[in-house]
Formats: structure tokens, sequence, C-alpha cells
């Protein structure tokens, strides 16, 4: 039956023609190895693809739930620490066999004629392998992941003529915030790979068209066949994956993948550094203070990666015998030790430096409007039983827990816990177990920090129907669509000033009908609510004028 399925669909697709030319393919001699680089790069890119669509299953791509999303893989769900550890360390995989890869080809000089177009497709997979390595570090949104984009992102604001374009287009606006998120997120998992899949098609296909190069042998020379790809090369491709995998594994189980604190955009204190591969470029951009800074960041990177691409083309020594190409492998050389130099200097540096400097420039200035969240937040600490077993500096509540000195690590997955289960904080009390949405834990959590502020007397002396339409507005997600104090835009209109613009009852009747007033308004109507909780809605927006 096997073969008659077989036999059916060769007949359609010529599965056994393709299948020879594929692996059907004879070796020159000194093939070996050496040779494996190559398959264990696109095994890894595979593998990260496989582990990253696992990862996208349970990832929300916000600033609110971002970090949250993660915490719950690496904490939470089976296999998930793994899972995510697998995708973690194999980024630092792809690189190093990437970059092998490339310095097995250039120590055997397989760019040269006619294979200059499979090594130009190889140097642009190696920057597509950087540049998954620079969108995805921004998603778990914690300390390091920030404030690296920050400084990514204001170097890339360094470029001339275009910089400050291509930084908000990357931010999408002013500032860092849901916008940047998701423009990371969708060149993460969907431009990138696309692009990748495209160069990795072009680049084996250009392989196996013009076949393996012979190793130190020039174009004049006699080359002998002594294996083939199939069974010869493919084992010891085999092999070489199958050892990489378990390495892999064992990082992945022995150190997980780090996972730091919620982003804070407002703790400059906090120094960036980068992943271990970009710490060579953050060197070199503290190297060049002031106005010389362009030097760093754009110009040397960009004769790098220039002088990489179009090696092929200005390498005319037709000889691939080492002792006939001092001069290149000098070169390569000294490439390589500054590179590495850099690397161990940038990961040396405890300082702040320059990139305490670029950090300062996205510092952005606490909201003194209490907000939405935090009153939010305020309104469910004294009406979903949280008074009876905390205070706040002795007052606001019966319980013998301060808030004020409880440490602010506690991260959301915990507080989920404990909000599930409190109990488990006091066994020896029965206290009644809250049944709170993520979104109100959120919320619990922005009311907490924004203790920590000289807003705290003004939170803890807000009216209770302040109070009463705060938790509306965060419940019914109005702050999903529409921003406050927030510069970057909102879907709808920002909210601050909104009563100076309109009366109240023009305010009450938009909430049962926006399209009445504005015909392409997305906001749905909200004549369903109660009179009460459209009044105090309708009151809240005032608020913002206080």
């Amino acid at each position: 039956m096997f073969n008659s399925v077989i036999n059916w669909l060769d007949e359609r697709l010529h599965l056994r023609e393709g299948f020879k030319e594929l692996l059907d393919e004879p070796l020159p001699e000194g093939v070996g190895w050496t040779h494996v680089f190559g398959s264990i790069s696109l095994f890894l890119f595979v593998l990260q693809a496989a582990t990253g669509i696992f990862l996208s299953m349970f990832y929300a791509p916000t600033p609110e739930a971002a970090h949250l999303s993660v915490s719950y893989v690496q904490n939470e769900l089976f296999l998930g620490s793994f899972i995510r550890g697998l995708h973690h360390w194999g980024s630092s995989f792809f690189v190093v066999f990437t970059v092998i890869h490339l310095l097995r080809t250039f120590i055997y000089s397989a760019y040269k004629y006619p294979r200059e177009l499979t090594w130009v497709f190889g140097v642009i997979l190696f920057n597509l392998v950087l540049a998954f390595g620079l969108t995805g570090y921004l998603l778990p949104w914690d300390q390091k992941a920030y404030w690296a984009t920050v400084v990514t992102l204001n170097i890339a604001g360094t470029a001339p003529f275009l910089g400050d374009i291509i930084q908000k287009i990357l931010q999408g606006g002013d500032v860092i915030g849901s916008v940047t998120l998701t423009h990371f997120y969708s060149l993460h998992v969907i431009v990138l790979p696309l692009i990748t899949i495209g160069a990795v098609a072009i680049h084996v296909f250009l392989q196996k068209r013009q076949g393996i190069t012979p190793p130190f042998k020039s174009p004049d020379e006699e080359v002998k066949f002594d294996s083939r790809f199939w069974p010869d090369q493919l084992f010891k491709d085999g092999v070489a994956i199958l050892l990489i995998f378990l390495i892999l594994s064992g990082f992945a189980m022995l150190f997980g993948a780090p996972l730091e604190k919620l982003a804070d955009p407002t703790d400059t204190s906090y120094v960036p550094k980068p992943e271990w591969y970009f710490l060579s470029m953050y060197q070199l951009q503290k190297l060049f203070p002031g106005n010389l800074e362009l030097i760093g960041t754009i110009i040397i990177p960009t004769i790098g990666v220039l002088a990489l691409l179009l090696l092929p083309f200005y390498d005319r020594n037709r000889s691939r015998k080492l002792k006939d190409r001092k001069l290149a492998l000098t070169l390569m050389a000294i490439g390589l030790m500054t590179v590495g130099g850099l690397t161990v200097m940038g990961a040396a540096d405890d300082s702040s430096g320059k990139l305490t400097a670029v950090v300062e420039t996205a510092e952005e200035e606490e909201p003194s409007r209490l907000q939405p969240a935090e009153l939010s937040g305020r309104y469910l600490y004294q009406n979903e039983s949280c008074m009876n077993c905390h205070n706040i500096g002795g007052n606001h509540g019966e319980g013998a827990n301060d808030l004020l000195q409880t440490s602010g690590e506690k991260s959301i997955i915990w507080l989920k816990e404990h909000f599930s289960n409190p109990s488990l904080a006091q066994p020896e009390r029965n206290v009644e177990q809250a049944s709170l949405k993520l979104d109100q834990i959120i919320d619990l959590k922005s009311f907490y920090f924004r203790l920590s502020t000289p807003q705290r007397d003004k939170l803890l002396t807000v009216t209770e129907d302040i109070l009463y339409s705060a938790n509306l507005f965060s419940s019914y997600k109005c702050g999903a669509c529409h921003k406050i104090d927030d510069p970057e835009p909102g879907f709808g209109p920002n909210l601050a000033g909104v009563t100076l613009k309109h009366d109240r009852d023009y305010i009450y009747d938009h909430f049962l009908d926006p399209q009445k007033y504005e015909p392409n308004s997305i906001m749905p109507k909200f004549d369903w609510l109660p009179k009460k909780e459209l009044n105090a809605l309708t009151d809240f927006m005032y608020y913002f004028e206080e």
C-alpha cells in the first residue's frame, strides 16, 4: 500500500526525480565534518520557527499583557520554560553557527567565482539573523527589553537624513509604547520570517545549482569526487545536528530564559545591556562621543556590512590556497579580534556612560494626574476585601500588613495566585477568595505603585464617585482606545480637554450613539448601559480637567 501511494504521488509530482537531484549529489574530495555548519544553521532556523510559533500562541503583544503572558509561559505552562529556553538560547546558537558557516566559507574561498551570489545571500541571511535578535528582545517587555530598545531606537535616530523618520516609524510615534511593541512583534513573526524563507530558498537553490566548492582547489585544478551527499554528508549533518540539539536542550533546562521585572519607563537608573552578539556595536558607539557619535553608530557598522557583502567583487585573487591569501586572512583575523575585543569590553563595562545619556533622552515625566487604572485599583482595594488583610501607613484598612512596607517585586503571576487563594499568605485566617480578572489585578498593581509617589495622599482622598467611575472606565476598557496624558495617540480622541470642547449633554448622548455625531467612528454604542453608569462615565470626563 505504501509503495502504491508513493507511485501515485510520483506519477504526478516526480518525487523520486526531485529527491535524487536533492540528495544524490556528488561531493568533491575534502568535503566532510567542516561542512556541517550550513545544515546546523538551517536546522536552528526551523527550530526557532517552531518554538516561536508555540510561544506566539500564548503571547499578547500589548504593554499591559506582554510581560504577563511571557511569565505565564515561563512559570505555569507545561514545558513552557523549556520551549522558551530553546528559543532564547537558540537565537545565540543561531548567531554562532551562522558566523562559523560564513568563516568556513571565507577560509575555503567559497565566495569566489562562480558563487558570488551564494555568498551575498549568505551575508543577507546573517543580517536577518541579527534582525531577529534585535526585534525579539523587546517582546518580553521587561526592563532589559525596554531600555535596550530605547538605546537601539535612539541609535537608529542618529542616521543622517532619514534617522528621525526611521525612528518614528519603528516606534510608531514619538515614544516607545504599544504601537512600538506591535511593530516589533509584526516584524519578528511575519515580515522577517517571510524574507528569511525566501533568502534561504535562494541560498540553497544556488548552492545546489553550483555544487559545493572543492576545498582549497583553484578553478583550473582537477577535482576528484569521492563521496555523495546521501548517505555520507547527510549522516555527518544528522550527527552534528543531534549533538547541537542536545547541547541546546541542556542550556534550556539548566539556565532557562531570563525574565527581568516589568518594564518601568520611569526607572532611568537602569543600565541597559543588549544580548552578547550586539555588545561590540554598543561598545563601539561609546568610543565616539558627541559629534562623532555617527561614526560609531552608523558609518563603521555600514562599512563593515558592505565590506562583507561585496567581498567577492573586490577580492579578485582566483587562488583558493591559504598561502596565496595572506592579506585577506590577516584582515579577517584583525576584524575578528576587533569585534571580539569590543564584545569583551562591552561585557566587562558596568558603567552607564553613553548608554545612560541615550536613555535619559527617553525619560518621561510621571503624570501628575491620577490615571484611571490607579483609581480603579483604589476602588478594588476597598471593595474586594483587600482592606481585611492590609492597611496603608496604618490607615485605610483593618489588616496588619502595611502595603507601604511590602516589596514591589511581586509579579502579576504571583498576584494572580495570591488573589485566587489568599489563604496561602495567611493560613491562620479564613480569607474570602476574590475572583478577580487579569485587568483588575493590573489595576491593583498600578494603584500599589502609585502609593510610592508624591501623589499618594491625593490618591487616598479621591471621592467615592470618582473611584466608581474610574472602575467603570477600566472595566469597559475605554482606555484601550482613548488616552489621557499619554502623548502616544490612541484609536480614539484624547480625553484630556474633551469637556472644554463639548457640553455634558453631548458627551452623554455620544455614549448612546457615537455614529450620530461622527459617522466614521468605530466606537460601539453604549445604549445598553444603566443610566447610573452612563452618568458616572460622563461625570468622569470632567475629572480629567481638574
